[in-house]
């Protein structure tokens, strides 16, 4: 089917692009501008490894949220394990921190409008009303208010208007899919103060079933809204206020059996349904998985331009609420839940840039301030029928057991952390000579956490803490009452050296070095301690250190053929030290740093205006990230015949091959004045890859691809248009997500992707 798959894409884009190319004469490439640098900038200017796509081309793309961008960003891959707004990890040429561990930042750092966000899956949601997404991969933290290791995606929206104005659409389709959007702006003040307001409605139902009950899980229901006002006092003084509020209400996310290994006839004995679903669409599960989101913040970024200089300052505070539950057994029978965890997130932001430019240097001065507010607590229990505290006995060898466990028994755990930061950095480039660029920048960070855990148990009678059960079952914090309050302090000097050459107007080359950091953390977890393959604890994974990245690149940017083409190139070469790695042994998540991981590589792109109106654009990535230094790993899988040791392999979700390729076309109707039509359709390819964190061989994804394709009718004022579209046209199967399955040795869960989805647009704008 994916052969099949490729040949038919393969022969829409020939006919297509051979018509167009026999059309009317091409126009220019339009200059793509960005704020990479903290200034507006072509993207064909800059030594930066940058891609950007407006709002209009990744809606005319099929790309409606967050986490589909790595369709049209070859060298982005994001993906959700558990939850779609813990479990979410982005990663840029094949690194990224996993999640399911609020303790953990994100290598790859998101910012919205400007406004860091602390953890991945907090920015898995709608792109609602926006100017374009920019991804900068490699090393940020010199014109970043905040320090990311490995990469970045910036999210920028539409500014209000002084004309009034608006839209309204209207989606329906597959899946009973139904979303409603609309936006308005205006003035307030003519010339003075504009307001934008958008806001967009959500709901699908679920693509994954339950065996017995048919309920579906993995559905959508969500909302989103975003207010904006812009002062403009006089020429000097810009004010823009951003409030934007989000609330999900779903069932997220289930995962079906993958291979059911030795635990399979015991829980078949115990009534246990053991199918193996092999596209991941059934589950059986007890409870039902919730996700519950209450998402809210706000930005204020004001300049001043004078003479010489701009002075800007961005306000930033988030609140996030999230309320989960899970059968966290991934099986019908009746054995663990995670139950009612509630998780909140408060942070803020301070950011203060000085700019100014002369005729050889363009400089930059900024400083840094934030702070989060995290706290956790939920209850994993065991034993919630009677097949639970059996289970266990048959388990570890002592049937005693279960007349020790009762129904509902288990820990409650609480979670703490507070997370203060500063930092002062500067980023300049120097124009010397005709044709060469020299720039420097450095960044001093200052990082202090504090963390503190309560963890009781809940039940039992006190049974746990005698000697014996904890020799069987020898977790600390379920066999004593365990707690901690830990801090640490660390600083850092990063930076970066690029030096560009322009070879002409239209074509330059640079080269560059840049070292990055993320700061270590604590494992806010309720089993925070290290286990061998043997059960028995080998030390304290209550704590972390401090990842860092030094990183060199390669590039060149052109634009080619009197303007009609745009085609860049870039070759890199990253080696991280004490790598973050975040790994579910079946038991617990073990959270250490891996002495080193290299990531090199080369990525191409480019845009290619083939006739009038017709784009051809995309771009491929080779990555080769791998584990480089001698690390032996030691949990149930190894023990069952997994690799031991992780040296020479490639990192997990880190494909060797990625590439997209999107066509679009707009053009008048030949035959009806005052109509366009449009044709877009976009592919994307990956590799196999391994998604496990332990790469157990069973947990590799094959290769395979997605095609979105939409077609489109529309008025040349814009007026009123009317879109057919469809997302994963050839319903491609493939897995997100493979872990090893809760205290079932043997046995793996998978989460999965999206099926396809068609529908209907109807969108009008005045």
């Amino acid at each position: 089917m994916r052969y099949q798959a490729l040949l038919l894409v393969g022969t829409i884009f020939s006919g297509l692009v051979s018509v167009a190319a026999n059309a009317q004469s091409p126009a220019a490439i339009e200059e793509v501008v960005v704020t990479a640098t903290k200034r507006a900038q072509s993207i064909q200017d800059i030594p930066i490894a940058v891609s950007a796509f407006s709002g209009q081309e990744l809606d005319a793309r099929g790309i409606r949220d967050v986490s589909q961008l790595q369709q049209v960003s070859p060298s982005l891959l994001i993906n959700t394990a558990n939850s779609s707004s813990k479990g979410g990890t982005l990663r840029i040429r094949g690194i990224g921190t996993i999640g399911n561990n609020i303790g953990l930042e994100s290598a790859v750092g998101f910012f919205q409008d400007g406004a860091y966000r602390g953890r991945s899956g907090h920015a898995l949601n709608e792109l609602l009303d926006i100017e374009r997404v920019e991804v900068l991969r490699g090393p940020q933290g010199t014109v970043f208010g905040k320090n990311t290791s490995a990469g970045a995606v910036s999210v920028i929206s539409r500014a209000p208007e002084f004309d009034f104005g608006g839209s309204i659409s209207a989606s329906f389709g597959s899946l009973d899919y139904r979303k409603v959007e609309g936006m308005l702006t205006g003035p307030i003040v003519a010339d003075k103060l504009a307001f934008r307001i958008a806001g967009a409605w959500t709901k699908r139902d679920g693509y994954i079933r339950e065996f017995t009950t048919h309920e579906d899980f993995n559905d959508r229901d969500r909302w989103a809204v975003k207010g904006q006002l812009l002062w403009t006092p006089n020429e000097r003084f810009t004010a823009r206020l951003i409030f934007d509020s989000l609330e999900k209400q779903e069932s997220c996310c289930a995962a079906s059996f993958r291979i059911v290994g030795p635990t399979g006839p015991i829980l078949q004995a115990l009534g246990g349904t053991t199918e193996v679903s092999g596209d991941g669409s059934r589950v059986g599960v007890n409870r039902a998985p919730l996700d519950h989101v209450k998402d809210s913040g706000a930005v204020l970024e004001l300049e001043w331009s004078g003479d010489m200089v701009t002075l800007t300052s961005v306000s930033t505070y988030r609140e996030f609420e999230a309320h989960r539950g899970q059968d966290v057994d991934f099986t019908d029978v009746d054995l663990f839940q995670f139950s009612d965890t509630l998780e909140n997130f408060d942070s803020w932001s301070q950011e203060l840039r000085l700019t100014g430019s002369t005729e050889r240097l363009d400089w930059l001065l900024g400083g840094y301030v934030s702070g989060e507010e995290i706290s956790s607590r939920g209850r994993p229990l065991v034993g919630l029928a009677t097949q639970g505290p059996a289970y266990i006995g048959i388990l570890f060898g002592n049937p005693l057991i279960a007349t020790l466990l009762q129904q509902g028994d288990g820990v409650s755990a609480s979670f703490g952390q507070d997370a203060d930061s500063w930092a002062v950095f500067t980023n300049n480039t120097w124009r010397f000579g005709e044709s060469w660029n020299f720039n420097l920048g450095l960044r001093y960070s200052n990082e202090d956490k504090a963390g503190s855990s309560l963890v009781n148990e809940t039940g039992t009678d006190g049974v746990v803490d005698n000697n014996w059960p904890c020799t069987l079952v020898p977790v600390p914090t379920f066999c004593g009452n365990a707690g901690y309050a830990l801090e640490r302090s660390e600083d850092r000097l990063t930076g970066t050296a690029k030096i560009q050459y322009d070879f002409s107007d239209d074509v330059n080359a640079y080269a560059g070095w840049s070292t990055g950091y993320k700061a270590g953390g604590f494992n806010l977890d309720p089993l925070a301690y290290k286990l061998d393959t043997f059960g028995n604890v080998i030390g304290d994974g209550r704590e972390f250190e401090k990842e860092t990245v030094e990183s060199f690149e390669l590039g060149l940017k052109s634009v080619l053929l009197d303007g009609r083409m745009t085609l860049n190139v870039a070759a890199f070469y990253s080696e991280f030290k004490d790598f973050q790695v975040n790994t579910f042994t079946g038991t617990v998540f073990v959270v250490e740093n891996v002495p080193e991981v290299v990531s090199k590589g080369i990525e191409v792109d480019h845009s290619w205006s083939i006739a009038d109106g017709v784009v051809l654009n995309g771009g491929v990535a080779y990555t080769d990230a791998r584990y480089t230094a001698d690390t032996p790993i030691l949990n149930a899988t190894a023990a069952l015949g997994g690799p031991t040791n992780l040296k020479d392999m490639n990192v997990t979700n880190a494909p060797k091959w990625q590439s997209s390729l999107g066509l679009q076309i707009d053009r008048a109707m030949p035959s009806r004045e005052g109509w366009r039509y449009s044709f877009n359709t976009n592919w994307m390819y990956r590799s196999s890859y391994n998604t496990g964190a332990d790469l157990d061989p069973q947990k590799e994804q094959s290769a395979f691809s997605l095609v979105n394709a939409q077609i489109g009718l529309r008025k040349e004022d814009d007026s009123l248009e009317l879109l057919l579209w469809a997302n994963n046209v050839f319903d491609q199967d493939y897995r997100q997500y493979v872990f090893d399955s809760v205290l079932q040795p043997g046995s793996w869960s998978q989460t999965v992707g999206e099926p396809q989805v068609w529908g209907i647009t109807l969108r009008t704008r005045f």
